[in-house]
């Protein structure tokens, strides 16, 4: 609720960059080309930062179903946003425990930037939302004796949706990647002797 209530209106106004998500996501869904002539591209180029297309592929999506509006362009990062907090849940279940699952839970839920980031068209909602996906299957594979390829598969689709979604995620991912397996790694060969 919090982040599709009155999505239309909240925040106000349409800034540059969801007009120009817009305006590219409409192009993709019309013609399969960005506004600068390039087919299905992995970047678009905005304004000279080529921004990775996943929220315009997102937000063309939710054209098709939706309709052009301001609010099928915001919807892809409110539910994206609203994933995040389940995800977040998981993850922190599956590490800590369910007390610290609900309050970590209900901390993202009502924490003012996520709200806002979520409700404005943000590539960054969808970036943290492939690292949380990313992070729960890891730390599922690092919790079983032997892994399904299931859950290697959503790992490596989690931190690869990240990386294709946000600038920053480019150059965290793999820091991340690295560092939460090894952290993961100790973490399960010493849980007996420190719990």
């Amino acid at each position: 609720i919090l982040r599709v209530y009155k999505l239309n209106d909240f925040p106000v106004g349409f800034h540059n960059d969801e007009v120009y998500v817009a305006y590219n996501s409409w192009s993709l869904l019309q013609t399969g080309k960005d506004v600068n002539g390039n087919v299905l591209p992995l970047v678009v180029n905005q304004w000279g930062d080529f921004r990775p297309a996943g929220y315009h592929y997102f937000t063309a999506l939710s054209f098709l179903v939706f309709g052009l509006s301001d609010w099928a362009t915001r919807l892809p990062g409110a539910l994206f946003g609203a994933v995040s907090v389940v995800l977040l849940w998981f993850v922190t279940e599956k590490l800590w425990g369910k007390r610290i699952a609900w309050i970590s839970g209900i901390v993202l839920t009502i924490l003012p930037w996520h709200i806002i980031i979520s409700r404005s068209t943000s590539e960054s909602v969808l970036s943290l939302a492939g690292v949380l996906l990313g992070s729960l299957a890891l730390v599922h594979i690092q919790d079983k004796k032997r892994a399904s390829l299931t859950w290697w598969l959503l790992t490596v689709f989690g931190f690869l949706f990240s990386f294709l979604t946000y600038h920053a995620a480019r150059y965290a991912i793999p820091v991340f990647f690295l560092g939460s397996s090894v952290l993961l790694w100790v973490w399960k060969k010493h849980r007996p002797a420190i719990m």
